[in-house]
């Protein structure tokens, strides 16, 4: 009995390699973002976006994205808008070499203004507001190797709400690298 037991033990150490290719998997992505603010009469912002996403089965996992984008007025001021959000994450064929995905995240953001009056560097105004978000998206990864994927594209409508505001013609659109480990 005690030889079986060792046999079974032995059996099991040779097969956690094999259970390790079907753990959970981390993902790490970076890039830049563009933000539209508002579709007919908006502005256009740059950024980055920055996400943390991990695997907890083959197709489903959870995700936290993080992104920053500016617009400068011309000597007036500068437009900005941070957006934190967390939520799950569908993979199509996470395996495959090219992956698409969906997600909805939910989180904060927080819209800042910081205007120059009459142009004087020293007189300036500052506005900032705290916002619900919800994002709503998804796109696709395209594998490189084992270890990076690029990102070929990713769209989230962003519905924004706070102070009886609601702001729902927000798109953002990302591209970037994905490091996977």
């Amino acid at each position: 009995m005690k030889s079986v037991c060792l046999w079974m033990f032995f059996l099991c150490l040779i097969t956690l390699p094999v259970h390790a290719e079907e753990a959970a998997r981390l993902h790490a992505f970076g890039g830049y973002q563009y933000f539209r603010d508002g579709f007919a009469d908006g502005a256009n912002l740059s950024g980055v976006e920055g996400a943390f996403s991990a695997d907890v089965t083959k197709h489903f996992g959870i995700a936290s994205d993080f992104s920053r984008a500016s617009h400068n007025y011309d000597h007036l001021g500068t437009d900005r808008v941070t957006t934190y959000t967390f939520g799950p994450v569908v993979s199509l064929s996470p395996r495959a070499q090219i992956d698409p995905f969906a997600h909805i995240l939910v989180g904060g953001t927080v819209a800042s203004l910081k205007a120059n009056n009459f142009n004087l560097p020293l007189y300036q105004l500052f506005a900032s507001v705290n916002y619900l978000a919800i994002k709503v998206g998804g796109g696709i990864d395209v594998k490189v190797n084992r270890l990076l994927s690029v990102r070929g594209f990713q769209l989230d409508w962003n519905y924004l709400h706070g102070h009886n505001v609601s702001y729902k013609d927000e798109v953002s659109a990302a591209t970037g690298v994905v490091f996977n480990f």
